[in-house]
């Protein structure tokens, strides 16, 4: 997941609050180092969930709106890992094809150099 900023309320001012994942879980960061919210992501059912750990006293935020941006952050790595995927298998099969037109480039150089000696015997 990259990481995204999200507009939140801290110690009663208008801030950044920079959401960051890191290991299982996604934290949030206020000026890129004071920790202020913990989301733990469970992926192991059919639709991910997280589920708050810490969250500061001082922090004010739309919890469901941070949940659902997470959410869509982490479904769209998962796509674009998808689609690395098939780019990855496609690349395989060109490779494939490459090796099967060289043995073919090299069976017909072999045909054509005994041709030639086969011509060569009967002058």
């Amino acid at each position: 997941m990259k990481d995204f900023d999200v507009r939140v309320t801290w110690k009663g001012k208008k801030a950044k609050m920079t959401l960051r994942e890191e290991e299982e879980e996604v934290n949030g960061y206020i000026d890129g180092k004071t920790l202020v919210l913990t989301l733990e992501v469970d992926d192991s059912e059919d639709e991910p969930s997280t589920e708050e750990t810490f969250h500061h006293d001082d922090l004010e935020v739309d919890e469901d709106l941070v949940n659902d941006k997470v959410l869509e952050a982490l479904a769209a790595e998962e796509d674009d890992d998808e689609d690395d995927e098939d780019e990855d298998d496609e690349d395989e099969e060109e490779d494939e094809d490459d090796d099967e037109d060289d043995e073919d480039e090299d069976d017909d150089e072999e045909d054509e150099g005994e041709g030639e000696e086969v011509k060569e015997k009967v002058k």
